[in-house]
């Protein structure tokens, strides 16, 4: 059974970032550069799914302060679980109210 959970702390935060890197390696970033990013911006989401209790795709919405008017939405998923609704079901969470990021 497909759960999203939106990040609650740093260790949630570690997750999601640990499947970004796994679908983007060659653009990874650390723990200090996403609180660096995070600080900079005015609001946003992060958002895990779980297949059975593993991260199988993570989401991140922002919006950042010089273009209040746009929300910057990132949706990563794990290669072996494409096509099986993980990335529509985090990019439908995040867009229930998309000019506010939790």
């Amino acid at each position: 059974m497909l759960e999203l959970t939106p990040c609650a702390d740093e260790r949630d935060e570690q997750v999601s970032l640990d499947v970004y890197n796994a679908v983007w390696p060659h653009a990874a970033f650390t723990m200090d550069e996403v609180r660096s990013f995070k600080q900079s911006v005015r609001a946003h989401h992060d958002v895990v799914a779980r297949l059975d209790r593993v991260p199988v795709g993570s989401a991140l919405t922002v919006l950042v302060p010089h273009r209040s008017d746009r929300v910057l939405t990132i949706v990563t998923v794990l290669a072996s679980h494409r096509r099986h609704g993980v990335g529509t079901a985090l990019y439908a969470e995040l867009s229930q109210d998309p000019s506010k990021p939790k």
